[in-house]
C-alpha cells in the first residue's frame, strides 16, 4: 500500500513520535533481561510473544517519526500496546512476573506509551473529526436533506427490502 505524506505534520507532533519511540525502547531494554531469566519453556510460551510485541511497536514508531506515515500505523501500534498489556497480565497470573511491584513496573509502562499515542492520535485524527463533526452539522442546507443534530449522522441503507432508506445513527467521538 502506497504511504500517504503527512503535510500537516508539525515538528512538536515529530518529537512526540521519537518519544514513543524512545519509551518503547527503554521498555526493552528494561523488560528483555528479565524474560531472559525466565526458564526456557516460559520464554517460549511467553516471552516470545512480549518480545514480538515489543518489536513490533518498535517498527510502528518509527514509521511515525518520518514524514511519510500511514494512519493506520498509530492505530494498529495502539492495537499491540493493548496486546503486550494483556500478555503482561497473563504473564502475571501465571507467575513468571515475581510480586506486584514488577507487574506495576511493566504496566506503568506500556500504560505511558499508551497516553503518547492516544496524544499522538489526537493529532493525527484531530483535524478528520473536526471536519467530520462541521459536516454533519451542515448537513440539511440543501435540497431534501434531513436537518441532523450535532452528533448525530445517518446512513443509507441498501439492503434488499429497505434500499435507499435514510436511518438515524449516533455518531462516535473519542
Amino acid at each position: 500500500m502506497a504511504e500517504q505524506r503527512s503535510d500537516n505534520m508539525t515538528a512538536e507532533m515529530e518529537e512526540e513520535g521519537l518519544t514513543i519511540l524512545q519509551k518503547i525502547e527503554d521498555m526493552e531494554i528494561y523488560a528483555l533481561p528479565l524474560i531472559e531469566r525466565w526458564s526456557i519453556a516460559h520464554q517460549k510460551l511467553l516471552g516470545d510473544d512480549i518480545a514480538h510485541c515489543m518489536n513490533r511497536m518498535s517498527q510502528l514508531a518509527s514509521a511515525l517519526t518520518v514524514a511519510y506515515y500511514k494512519k493506520t500505523s498509530i492505530s494498529e501500534l495502539d492495537e499491540t500496546n493493548k496486546a503486550l498489556q494483556s500478555h503482561i497480565r497473563v504473564a502475571y497470573r501465571l507467575g513468571y512476573l515475581k510480586g506486584k511491584s514488577s507487574r506495576s513496573e511493566w504496566e506503568g509502562r506500556s500504560a505511558e506509551i499508551g497516553r503518547m499515542i492516544g496524544k499522538y492520535k489526537e493529532w493525527v485524527y484531530g483535524d478528520q473529526n473536526r471536519h467530520n463533526r462541521i459536516k454533519v452539522q451542515n448537513q440539511g442546507t440543501a435540497g431534501n436533506d434531513p436537518v441532523v443534530p450535532p452528533g448525530i449522522g445517518y446512513f443509507v441503507c441498501r439492503s434488499a427490502g429497505a434500499t435507499g432508506t435514510t436511518l438515524p445513527m449516533l455518531a462516535c467521538s473519542t
